[in-house]
Order: structure tokens, then C-alpha cells, then sequence
């Protein structure tokens, strides 16, 4: 099963929930008052054949969340796991910048964090993100060292090895 999350905040609920007050400051998230950060619902829509996602904004941060079959017991079970995720939305000082923290599905799922405002590499399990890696692809089932063309595809004791390097 695969599942995709695209993550967008809110801007006109946040703007509702701001409060006034002498001069022109304005105030988000006294104590109290509801908190402010949202994730929209209609942060994507489907083309009209279905099979292409369209962002309501290109900088979206998308969450792609990959479960086996054996682990859930229909795609209902994986859908309602994936929603019931971890994911929290946090305000930075610059408007519309904001830190999203995310944790997968698996009891050995890592947290995810990834701030939007700034340049800065997102961390898995705290540790920053190796763009470095030597692999392209590392899994169970797939493997290619980085730049070597070869791919090995393996499953069900079966296996395949392709060559993309010529």
C-alpha cells in the first residue's frame, strides 16, 4: 500500500484567529486563545482521469507514507493508520514558514522534521538527512548503487538484475 499527504497550511484560518490590540500589534496564540496552525483540506486536487495530483502550491510538502500488505489487513486498516499518524504543524517567526514534524506508521517509525522556512536539511530520527548516500535505491526489494546503472529487483526468492550503465 502506498499512501500521499500532501501538507498545507492554512493561511485564511490563521488570519481569522489573530488578535488586535492597542496600536498595531497583532497577537497569535495567547494563552487563550485556539490555536491557529491548520492544515488545509484542499491542499491537491486529481486531474480529470485520476492519476495525477495536482498541488494547490508547488513548495507543498508531500509525505509519502509505504506499507506491506502482510502488515494490514485491507487497504481501509492502512488508510485509517496513516491518518492516525503523528503530524503537527509549528509556527516559526516568519509567516508562512513553519516547521512540520512527522512519525510513519511503523512502531519503528523515526520522526520526520522538516522545517519550510529556511534551507536547512531535514533530520530522520534527529540525525540529518545523507544526500551522500551511496545507494539510489535501498529496500528489501530494490537495490542500484548510486551511478552504477544496475538495479537488482528481488522477490519471492526470485530475482532480477537489469543494467542501465551502456
Amino acid at each position: 500500500y502506498a499512501a500521499v499527504r500532501p501538507i498545507l497550511w492554512d493561511e485564511s484560518y490563521e488570519r481569522e484567529k489573530k488578535v488586535k490590540t492597542e496600536g498595531n500589534q497583532v497577537f497569535f496564540n495567547a494563552p487563550q486563545d485556539a490555536p491557529t496552525v491548520k492544515l488545509r483540506e484542499d491542499a491537491y486536487k486529481w486531474n480529470e482521469d485520476g492519476d495525477i495530483l495536482h498541488l494547490a502550491d508547488a513548495h507543498t510538502p508531500v509525505i509519502i507514507e509505504a506499507g506491506r500488505t502482510a502488515d494490514y489487513v485491507s487497504l481501509d486498516a492502512f488508510r485509517n493508520a496513516v491518518l492516525g499518524c503523528s503530524l503537527d504543524l509549528y509556527k516559526t517567526v516568519v509567516p508562512g514558514d513553519h516547521i512540520l514534524v512527522y512519525t510513519g506508521c511503523s512502531h519503528s517509525a523515526k520522526e520526520i522534521v522538516l522545517n519550510t522556512g529556511v534551507s536547512q536539511i531535514p533530520t530522520i530520527g534527529g540525525e540529518p538527512v545523507d544526500y551522500n548516500h551511496p545507494m539510489t535505491f535501498d529496500s528489501p526489494y530494490l537495490k542500484s548503487s548510486y551511478k552504477s546503472g544496475q538495479v537488482k529487483i528481488t522477490y519471492d526468492g526470485g530475482r532480477l538484475d537489469l543494467d542501465f550503465s551502456y
